[in-house]
Protein backbone atom coordinates (compact mmCIF):
# COMPACT_ATOMS: atom_id res chain seq x y z
CA UNK A 1 0.00 0.00 0.00
CA UNK A 2 2.75 2.45 0.96
CA UNK A 3 4.64 1.79 -2.25
CA UNK A 4 1.49 2.42 -4.31
CA UNK A 5 0.83 5.74 -2.51
CA UNK A 6 4.38 6.96 -3.03
CA UNK A 7 4.41 5.91 -6.69
CA UNK A 8 1.10 7.69 -7.34
CA UNK A 9 2.26 10.85 -5.60
CA UNK A 10 5.54 10.94 -7.54
CA UNK A 11 3.85 10.42 -10.91
CA UNK A 12 1.13 13.00 -10.22
CA UNK A 13 3.69 15.56 -9.08
CA UNK A 14 5.61 15.20 -12.33
CA UNK A 15 2.39 15.61 -14.28
CA UNK A 16 1.10 18.68 -12.43
CA UNK A 17 4.36 20.67 -12.05
CA UNK A 18 6.13 21.28 -8.78
CA UNK A 19 6.49 25.03 -8.37
CA UNK A 20 5.20 28.48 -9.26
CA UNK A 21 7.21 31.70 -9.04
CA UNK A 22 6.15 34.34 -6.53
CA UNK A 23 7.67 37.84 -6.31
CA UNK A 24 8.89 38.39 -2.74
CA UNK A 25 10.78 41.68 -3.27
CA UNK A 26 10.14 44.31 -5.93
CA UNK A 27 12.26 47.43 -6.49
CA UNK A 28 11.90 48.14 -10.24
CA UNK A 29 13.68 50.61 -12.48
CA UNK A 30 12.06 53.89 -13.46
CA UNK A 31 12.28 57.68 -13.60
CA UNK A 32 15.98 58.44 -13.14
CA UNK A 33 17.31 54.98 -13.98
CA UNK A 34 20.01 56.62 -16.07
CA UNK A 35 21.68 57.15 -12.68
CA UNK A 36 23.49 53.80 -12.73
CA UNK A 37 26.41 52.39 -10.78
CA UNK A 38 29.42 50.34 -11.84
CA UNK A 39 29.55 46.75 -10.68
CA UNK A 40 32.31 45.23 -12.81
CA UNK A 41 36.12 45.06 -13.13
CA UNK A 42 36.16 48.33 -15.13
CA UNK A 43 35.58 51.93 -14.07
CA UNK A 44 33.98 54.70 -16.17
CA UNK A 45 37.27 55.10 -18.06
CA UNK A 46 37.42 51.42 -18.97
CA UNK A 47 40.26 50.69 -16.55
CA UNK A 48 40.61 48.32 -13.57
CA UNK A 49 40.00 47.75 -10.75
CA UNK A 50 36.35 48.87 -11.07
CA UNK A 51 33.70 48.69 -8.35
CA UNK A 52 31.17 46.35 -6.77
CA UNK A 53 27.65 47.56 -5.96
CA UNK A 54 25.16 46.14 -3.45
CA UNK A 55 21.69 46.98 -2.14
CA UNK A 56 19.65 45.67 0.77
CA UNK A 57 16.32 43.88 1.08
CA UNK A 58 14.07 42.66 3.88
CA UNK A 59 11.28 40.10 3.51
CA UNK A 60 8.15 40.13 5.68
CA UNK A 61 7.99 36.34 5.43
CA UNK A 62 10.76 33.78 5.08
CA UNK A 63 11.41 32.57 1.53
CA UNK A 64 13.92 30.65 -0.54
CA UNK A 65 15.06 32.97 -3.31
CA UNK A 66 15.46 31.04 -6.54
CA UNK A 67 15.46 33.82 -9.16
CA UNK A 68 16.89 37.34 -9.49
CA UNK A 69 15.69 39.95 -12.01
CA UNK A 70 17.43 43.29 -12.47
CA UNK A 71 18.03 46.27 -14.78
CA UNK A 72 21.26 47.75 -16.11
CA UNK A 73 23.48 48.55 -19.08
CA UNK A 74 27.07 48.44 -20.26
CA UNK A 75 29.12 51.63 -20.11
CA UNK A 76 30.01 51.99 -23.76
CA UNK A 77 27.14 50.21 -25.51
CA UNK A 78 23.97 48.18 -25.03
CA UNK A 79 25.29 45.61 -27.48
CA UNK A 80 24.69 42.16 -26.02
CA UNK A 81 28.09 41.15 -24.72
CA UNK A 82 28.70 37.79 -23.08
CA UNK A 83 28.34 38.69 -19.38
CA UNK A 84 29.32 36.52 -16.44
CA UNK A 85 27.26 37.57 -13.43
CA UNK A 86 27.88 36.52 -9.84
CA UNK A 87 25.26 37.01 -7.10
CA UNK A 88 26.56 37.44 -3.57
CA UNK A 89 24.27 37.64 -0.53
CA UNK A 90 25.58 39.36 2.60
CA UNK A 91 24.39 39.75 6.15
CA UNK A 92 23.73 43.26 7.46
CA UNK A 93 26.42 45.10 9.39
CA UNK A 94 24.86 48.21 10.94
CA UNK A 95 23.35 49.41 7.68
CA UNK A 96 25.98 48.19 5.22
CA UNK A 97 26.97 44.78 3.78
CA UNK A 98 28.54 42.45 6.34
CA UNK A 99 29.81 38.91 5.96
CA UNK A 100 29.21 37.08 2.69
CA UNK A 101 26.66 34.28 3.17
CA UNK A 102 26.33 32.85 -0.34
CA UNK A 103 27.94 33.51 -3.71
CA UNK A 104 26.44 31.82 -6.77
CA UNK A 105 25.98 32.04 -10.51
CA UNK A 106 22.94 31.13 -12.60
CA UNK A 107 21.36 30.88 -16.02
CA UNK A 108 20.74 34.18 -17.80
CA UNK A 109 18.26 35.79 -20.18
CA UNK A 110 18.48 39.40 -21.42
CA UNK A 111 15.88 41.63 -23.08
CA UNK A 112 15.85 45.34 -23.97
CA UNK A 113 13.16 47.38 -22.21
CA UNK A 114 12.08 51.02 -22.08
CA UNK A 115 11.47 52.69 -18.71
CA UNK A 116 10.01 56.17 -18.05
CA UNK A 117 12.39 59.04 -17.40
CA UNK A 118 11.70 62.15 -15.35
CA UNK A 119 12.91 64.21 -18.32
CA UNK A 120 10.06 62.96 -20.50
CA UNK A 121 12.20 60.68 -22.67
CA UNK A 122 12.20 56.96 -21.96
CA UNK A 123 15.48 55.28 -21.05
CA UNK A 124 16.52 52.10 -22.83
CA UNK A 125 17.81 49.52 -20.38
CA UNK A 126 18.60 45.83 -20.40
CA UNK A 127 16.41 43.61 -18.24
CA UNK A 128 18.15 40.50 -16.90
CA UNK A 129 16.71 37.34 -15.35
CA UNK A 130 18.64 34.53 -13.72
CA UNK A 131 17.70 31.21 -12.11
CA UNK A 132 20.20 30.85 -9.30
CA UNK A 133 22.39 27.75 -9.29
CA UNK A 134 22.25 27.83 -5.48
CA UNK A 135 19.02 29.27 -3.97
CA UNK A 136 19.26 31.61 -0.99
CA UNK A 137 17.16 30.98 2.14
CA UNK A 138 16.11 34.35 3.62
CA UNK A 139 14.63 34.56 7.11
CA UNK A 140 11.59 36.72 7.81
CA UNK A 141 12.37 40.23 9.07
CA UNK A 142 16.14 39.97 8.51
CA UNK A 143 18.04 42.51 6.42
CA UNK A 144 20.31 41.14 3.72
CA UNK A 145 22.42 42.71 0.98
CA UNK A 146 22.70 41.56 -2.62
CA UNK A 147 25.64 42.28 -4.92
CA UNK A 148 25.24 41.67 -8.66
CA UNK A 149 28.66 41.74 -10.31
CA UNK A 150 29.64 41.20 -13.96
CA UNK A 151 33.02 39.43 -14.10
CA UNK A 152 33.41 39.68 -17.88
CA UNK A 153 35.40 42.93 -17.91
CA UNK A 154 32.86 44.74 -20.11
CA UNK A 155 32.13 47.68 -17.81
CA UNK A 156 28.60 46.97 -16.53
CA UNK A 157 26.27 49.46 -14.78
CA UNK A 158 23.46 48.54 -12.36
CA UNK A 159 20.48 50.86 -12.91
CA UNK A 160 18.96 52.82 -10.05
CA UNK A 161 15.43 52.08 -8.88
CA UNK A 162 12.30 54.19 -9.14
CA UNK A 163 12.05 54.24 -5.34
CA UNK A 164 14.04 56.59 -3.14
CA UNK A 165 14.66 54.55 -0.02
CA UNK A 166 17.77 54.04 2.09
CA UNK A 167 20.10 53.49 -0.88
CA UNK A 168 22.94 51.07 -1.52
CA UNK A 169 26.74 51.00 -1.52
CA UNK A 170 29.77 50.56 -3.75
CA UNK A 171 33.26 49.40 -2.89
CA UNK A 172 36.42 49.51 -4.98
CA UNK A 173 37.36 46.02 -6.12
CA UNK A 174 39.91 44.59 -3.72
CA UNK A 175 38.71 46.79 -0.84
CA UNK A 176 37.07 45.37 2.28
CA UNK A 177 35.01 48.49 3.06
CA UNK A 178 31.90 49.87 1.38
CA UNK A 179 32.92 53.50 1.01
CA UNK A 180 30.56 54.96 -1.57
CA UNK A 181 26.81 55.42 -1.17
CA UNK A 182 24.42 54.94 -4.09
CA UNK A 183 20.75 55.33 -4.79
CA UNK A 184 18.50 52.31 -4.47
CA UNK A 185 19.30 49.75 -7.17
CA UNK A 186 16.71 48.14 -9.44
CA UNK A 187 16.03 44.45 -8.81
CA UNK A 188 13.36 41.89 -8.04
CA UNK A 189 13.55 38.62 -6.12
CA UNK A 190 11.27 35.65 -6.70
CA UNK A 191 10.73 32.42 -4.83
CA UNK A 192 9.46 29.13 -6.20
CA UNK A 193 6.59 27.80 -4.08
CA UNK A 194 4.65 24.51 -4.45
CA UNK A 195 1.59 24.74 -6.67
CA UNK A 196 -1.80 24.08 -4.98
CA UNK A 197 -2.19 20.80 -6.86
CA UNK A 198 1.15 19.58 -5.60
CA UNK A 199 0.27 20.52 -2.01
CA UNK A 200 -3.02 18.64 -2.29
CA UNK A 201 -1.20 15.56 -3.59
CA UNK A 202 1.25 15.77 -0.71
CA UNK A 203 -1.63 15.90 1.75
CA UNK A 204 -3.28 12.91 0.07
CA UNK A 205 -0.07 10.92 0.24
CA UNK A 206 0.51 11.71 3.92
CA UNK A 207 -3.10 10.84 4.79
CA UNK A 208 -2.77 7.52 2.97
CA UNK A 209 0.47 6.78 4.77
CA UNK A 210 -1.17 7.46 8.15
CA UNK A 211 -4.13 5.22 7.29
CA UNK A 212 -1.79 2.42 6.24
CA UNK A 213 0.07 2.63 9.52
CA UNK A 214 -3.16 2.52 11.55
CA UNK A 215 -4.27 -0.66 9.77
CA UNK A 216 -0.92 -2.31 10.49
CA UNK A 217 -1.32 -1.54 14.18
Amino acid sequence: MLNRILAFFFAATLWSGTAAASVVFDQPAGLDSHASYISSPRDFFGSPPGYRAADNFNLAGGATITDVHWWGMWIFSNVLFNPSFTFTFYSDNNGSPGAAILSTTGTLTITTVSVPSSGGLDTLLLFYSSDLDSPFAASAGSTYWLSIFDNSFKGWLWASAASSGDGGFQQANGSTSWDFSTRDLAFQLTSSVPEPGTLALLGFGLAGLAASRRRKQ
